[in-house]
């Protein structure tokens, strides 16, 4: 969970809010006005323009290219532009733009690895988990709770370019809010997923 302040910058929570971390690496102006999440991708409203994280808030780069120097009071995404709401205009960009800017991670680009919502979201009990990969690459697909700690590893192994899925049973897990961690190479996305019993 993310949370935005007034003066104090950006406050990230790995236990559903009962330990707050501030995650502030490379913003300028700590009044931050909207926090918004795309996938593994979050963005953030501040009074010096809009930021991006590509690392879940450990650093953050500025998106303003194009851009005055205004205040952002909204943000929001479809799947593939960026809204940026503020006092007077709304402004627009290819998120392709964004994430691509921020450079490749290890060489390898973004959208060379791709960890789709797992369905359905809320699950009870089983749950399909379905990713993509443009080049061959050793992955792991593990399903972990909010502190980190692995609880089962689907998948881990070598694999080819292609389309794959994986089915989750969580016949012996109670009812909380998980992650599934999928590592392809050099490439690692994280997506939640909650379990209703």
């Amino acid at each position: 969970m993310f949370a935005g302040t007034t003066g104090g910058g950006i406050f990230l929570s790995t236990d559903n809010g009962s330990h707050w971390n501030p995650v502030n690496s490379g913003i300028t102006n700590l009044n931050i006005w909207s926090i918004f999440a795309c996938g593994n991708q979050v963005f953030a409203g501040t009074e010096d323009g809009a930021y991006h994280s590509a690392d879940h808030g450990i650093s953050w780069n500025a998106v303003n290219e194009g851009f005055p120097h205004v205040t952002v009071y909204n943000l929001s995404c479809s799947d593939t532009r960026l809204f940026a709401g503020t006092s007077c205009e709304l402004w627009t960009c290819d998120l392709s733009d964004i994430i691509v800017s921020v450079g490749d991670v290890n060489g390898i680009s973004p959208g060379c690895v791709c960890l789709k919502q797992n369905y359905p979201n809320p699950f009870n009990a089983v749950t399909i988990i379905r990713f993509n990969m443009r080049k061959s690459a050793r992955v792991k697909l593990a399903i972990m709770d909010m502190l980190g700690c692995e609880l089962a590893v689907l998948l881990n192994d070598d694999r080819a370019a292609g389309s794959y899925s994986a089915v989750f049973h969580a016949d012996h897990i109670p009812s909380s809010l998980y992650v599934c961690d999928l590592k392809a190479g050099n490439v690692r996305i994280r997506k939640k997923m909650l379990l209703l019993k």
